[in-house]
């Protein structure tokens, strides 16, 4: 098995949106946009092997495939990816979603549930009307907020770019900074600094003041289901999450949509506190394989 590996660039959009699209996938890591920005930080490379695609994340502490694209014998492409070599280190697959694991022969193959990165589905209309005692908090600071401030929901241009990037510099300043804070940081910044490349990239502001003070950018993740990947509010306006999470998807997202995805928690507890706070009606499977070795 030979491998030639490229590095992700703008021009590889439609290849890659034509396996993603074919292969209906249903996990948040796996849209071109997602790939892309984040590109700095995974170092993402990717080879066209046997009519397939294989895509190769190498970071400093650990490095990783994720689960190969457009093949049908899933079993012996992954025990011919696992048994590849780079730098001369065993490799894992990463971010493998369960009907995936289902195809596999277990008895050649570790697997291993990775909950921190299990993605959060929500039925996109009750993100929207909020109805129930389940959403009575979120649809009491809804209300508070639009009491509250005046302000405008806009469609986001790159009339925007100053006032998002300002807002993204608040939010790290105000955290304490970590290598994943800057990561994702720095992929914000390469998604706005490439936003009309994305095709299929949707996003939107509040803004109070003529201050920028939420945005939230999203994308059609398969015919179902679309998925959020990045947003941010300035939490001195309370309510400013509920409020965005709400205009975005009542806006931005298409009824055809009947999921929101809004990727995982990475075993973060307010973040996992969070995210179970708005009442997923499922979670999207993921697990880490290697090969056993004989």
């Amino acid at each position: 098995m030979i491998l030639d590996f490229k590095e992700i660039s703008l021009e590889d959009s439609p290849l890659f949106d034509t396996f993603f699209n074919k292969a209906s996938l249903n996990i948040s890591e796996l849209t071109f946009t997602n790939l892309f920005v984040w590109s700095d930080y995974r170092k993402i490379k990717y080879s066209l092997y046997d009519g397939g695609l294989i895509i190769f994340a190498e970071l400093e502490e650990v490095s990783y495939f994720f689960p190969p694209i457009g093949y049908e014998n899933l079993n012996d492409v992954f025990k011919k990816i696992l048994e590849y070599k780079i730098n001369n280190m065993n490799m894992k697959m990463n971010r493998v979603p369960e009907n995936y694991i289902n195809s596999l022969n277990k008895n050649q193959f570790n697997i291993v549930e990775d909950r921190d990165n299990f993605d959060y589905i929500y039925s996109r209309d009750e993100l929207i009307q909020l109805k129930g005692k389940k959403f009575s908090s979120k649809r009491n600071f809804v209300t508070n907020f639009f009491e509250n401030y005046e302000f405008e929901y806009l469609k986001y241009t790159d009339k925007y770019y100053d006032g998002c990037l300002s807002l993204a510099k608040e939010w790290l300043t105000i955290h304490n900074i970590s290598p994943a804070r800057e990561a994702e940081f720095n992929a914000i910044i390469k998604l706005l600094d490439n936003y009309s490349h994305f095709s299929n990239i949707k996003g939107a502001v509040l803004v109070v003041d003529g201050k920028i003070v939420a945005f939230s950018f999203g994308e059609k993740l398969n015919n179902d289901t679309f998925v959020i990947h990045f947003e941010k509010g300035n939490t001195d306006y309370v309510g400013i999450y509920q409020t965005i999470n709400k205009l975005f998807i009542e806006n931005e997202v298409d009824k055809s949509f009947l999921y929101i995805n809004r990727e995982q928690d990475l075993g973060i507890e307010g973040i996992r506190k969070a995210k179970e706070s708005y009442n997923p009606i499922y979670l999207v499977k993921k697990y880490s394989v290697d090969i056993i070795c004989d």
